[in-house]
């Protein structure tokens, strides 16, 4: 089965030149650009809204997985911020990306990922909005990247409706 999530990257790349960078040119013919107006592509800006509820320490199977470093990898949570992580810097010249979380960590309540899959819950108030930690821009992939690792970034328990 194909991935969605490529298909849509790979969407938004070609409608910003076909090759993944933006502005410029596609066409084979350098007199057709001679003989009309090219307009290049704005990149699309892309916020990225990241659940950081206590399910993503589990598997995508929703179990739980080991309390190991190979356990972690195996985490909804280790998945997503790779695959975040990985887009924004593939991707930071053409697409500008920004990041966002909910619910927001409040400073007492949310837990790591390790507490999580040892058993603790957290405790953090329901309903809470989301934060935006780094606002839609061209070249956020480390800015992105500095904002979450698996391991150190809180989990909490609701999601913003209190589910």
């Amino acid at each position: 089965m194909a991935n969605p999530l490529r298909f849509w990257i790979l969407a938004l790349c070609a409608a910003c030149g076909g090759d993944g960078t933006v502005g410029g040119s596609t066409d084979a013919n350098p007199q057709a650009d001679a003989d009309e107006t090219v307009t290049s592509c704005e990149a699309p800006d892309v916020l990225v809204l990241l659940d950081r509820t206590a399910s993503m320490a589990e598997r995508p199977d929703g179990t739980m997985p080991a309390n190991t470093p190979a356990g972690h990898a195996e985490a909804k949570w280790s998945i997503a911020i790779g695959a975040v992580e990985a887009l924004a810097i593939r991707f930071e010249t053409s697409i500008r990306f920004g990041l966002a979380l909910f619910p927001r960590a409040p400073t007492t309540g949310c837990i790591t990922m390790t507490e999580r899959i040892a058993g603790d819950r957290a405790s953090n108030p329901q309903c809470q909005a989301g934060e935006l930690l780094v606002a839609p821009a061209a070249t956020t992939g480390t800015a992105i990247a500095s904002e979450l690792d698996p391991e150190t970034t809180l989990l909490c328990t609701s999601t913003p409706i209190g589910a």
